[in-house]
């Protein structure tokens, strides 16, 4: 903190932004309430780089063991490997490309349906404006948020717009059914990162002030209290800038919030995540970083101060000969990358079509269903997952409210909430082995165990594949121990394409008859009774 004092003092700085994750800024802070006015014209901010990745793991909190993971799965967009660091939110970048796809193509699938109680088609809509909504997309941007589709010259889109927002409304409020509800909220939650991620990149300020106190909800209710509780600190900063630090807001609205690296707009990054795509990266290298022949802190901290100009040196030279790759921002705008990502939401729409379809109004409205069981979730999972924003913000101004009653509240614990999500749904199989209770799950490193059994005992492969290496057949069964579903209506379609126009004939000779047992057993049952 002196240091950064110290370079801004050589600037000719009056304030100084400094950006920390979590662990180091709630030190800053208290050291900041604690010394008084020595640190005054240090402004902290949470790195939005750890808080975007906070982020990902209360939502996947809130999606855990819903389905969604399955149809992923399903539709390849994921290998079963990687939905443990999607739903934690480790892999950020995974994260990052995922989310956004999968809430677009729920997105669309909720679209498809308000066309189907319109009577409208897609072709409709390509046809008759098209070309009007691509300039109203355009339009949006520069309108205020207060601004109505009324605006819009075209009567049919701005008709069509009106009627969406009311139906999307509805869905919001549960009035087309519980699952719908819950996709919905989740939809709203990626749009959350969205904003955030938006506002940085564009550097606009009141957006970025707008979406910290939404995020907030969501780490109350999921149990994140460290995030949750500086979050509202970080919020109050910001809104009360002008008062803390006159004239500071000026740099906010010019985005001094995020890092810009080239002179491409849209091209904004958080200050942490440049740190972390530079420096640290650098001092990682195993050939050039600091990280792989030292362990003193002295020796680390040289390195730190003496490499902005060695970075300085080496840029230059990659510069002159040419070697330089400046960051391409644009590398997910490729025709190959947005070809890609068409294909895995066609994809991803085509088995939620195929399985269940978490808008199709034929659901029952008042259960809350698992997209890939199709099990309905328990009352207490349904009230607490579709409320979630609700109850969060709830927690957050009690918090707050609580903090200006009490001063010392703010670094008190805060109590942990009971988290009800699909994950706690099923019951989980136990099986007595001697006097000791063991829960039934599958393991990962069994081939490994079985190696370091091989070292002191004699193991017969042939043998031990004879049996089962998991709980349930994974022929049957998905990894955490769900019934798969089997897709007939998709291999009827493909016999129906290859017959062609002979489909309405009656076929010549039977070879093969088959009976629905059940179906005799059932009817000779009825027949008894009456």
């Amino acid at each position: 903190m002196e240091q950064a004092q110290n370079v801004g003092k050589e600037c000719g700085q009056t304030y100084v932004q400094v950006t920390y994750d979590l662990g180091i800024a709630k030190t800053a802070y208290k050291i900041q309430a604690t010394e008084g006015l020595k640190f005054s014209n240090l402004f902290i901010h949470l790195g939005s780089f750890h808080l975007m990745m906070a982020f990902f793991k209360a939502v996947g909190t809130f999606i855990n063991k819903c389905g969604l993971s399955h149809m992923m799965i399903e539709s390849e967009i994921i290998a079963s490997g990687s939905v443990n660091g999607i739903i934690e939110g480790k892999h950020f970048n995974r994260c990052k490309r995922l989310h956004p796809l999968i809430a677009l193509g729920l997105q669309i699938l909720h679209f498809d349906i308000f066309l189907k109680s319109k009577n409208a088609e897609h072709d409709f809509v390509k046809g008759q404006i098209y070309e009007d909504l691509l300039e109203y997309q355009n339009k949006k941007i520069s309108l205020p948020p207060s601004a109505s589709t009324d605006l819009i010259p075209n009567e049919v889109l701005s008709e069509l717009l009106n009627s969406y927002k009311r139906y999307v409304e509805n869905s919001r409020q549960g009035n087309h059914g519980k699952t719908a509800q819950f996709y919905m909220i989740y939809i709203e939650l990626i749009s959350h990162y969205i904003n955030l991620s938006r506002s940085i990149r564009m550097g606009d300020f009141e957006m970025f002030k707008y979406v910290i106190p939404k995020m907030a909800n969501l780490f109350f209710i999921v149990n994140q209290p460290n995030y949750a509780r500086y979050c509202v600190k970080y919020s109050e900063n910001l809104n009360n800038v002008n008062k803390t630090h006159p004239g500071l807001e000026d740099d906010f609205y010019k985005g001094s919030f995020g890092v810009k690296r080239t002179d491409k707009p849209f091209s904004r990054i958080p200050i942490d995540l440049t740190l972390e795509q530079t420096i640290n990266a650098d001092a990682a290298k195993r050939l050039s970083g600091i990280a792989h022949f030292t362990n003193s802190i002295a020796a680390r901290q040289r390195w730190s101060k003496s490499h902005s100009i060695r970075a300085a040196l080496i840029s230059h030279v990659l510069d002159v000969c040419g070697l330089r790759n400046l960051q391409d921002i644009t590398a997910e705008l490729q025709p190959n990358r947005i070809k890609i990502y068409g294909k895995q939401i066609a994809d991803f729409i085509e088995i939620l079509k195929a399985n269940c379809n978490p808008f199709d109004p034929q659901l029952d409205k008042e259960n809350l269903y698992n997209i890939a069981t199709s099990k309905p979730a328990s009352p207490e999972v349904a009230d607490f997952l579709l409320n979630i924003q609700e109850n969060g913000e709830n927690l957050r101004n009690r918090f707050i409210n609580e903090c200006a009653d009490d001063e010392s509240r703010f670094d008190k614990p805060i109590k942990k909430n009971k988290v009800f999500n699909f994950a706690e749904a099923p019951k989980k199989k136990k099986l007595t082995l001697g006097n000791k209770v063991v829960e039934l799950r599958m393991q990962r490193d069994l081939f490994g165990r079985m190696l370091g059994i091989s070292l002191t005992h004699k193991v017969d492969i042939e043998k031990v594949l004879a049996f089962p290496l998991t709980p349930m057949p994974t022929s049957m069964c998905h990894p955490d121990g769900s019934i798969c579903k089997t897709d007939k209506s998709q291999l009827a379609k493909l016999i129906e394409k290859k017959l062609d126009n002979t489909i309405d004939r009656q076929p010549s000779t039977f070879d093969v008859c088959l009976v629905d047992g059940f179906f005799v057993a059932s009817d000779e049952r009825c027949a008894t009774n009456l």
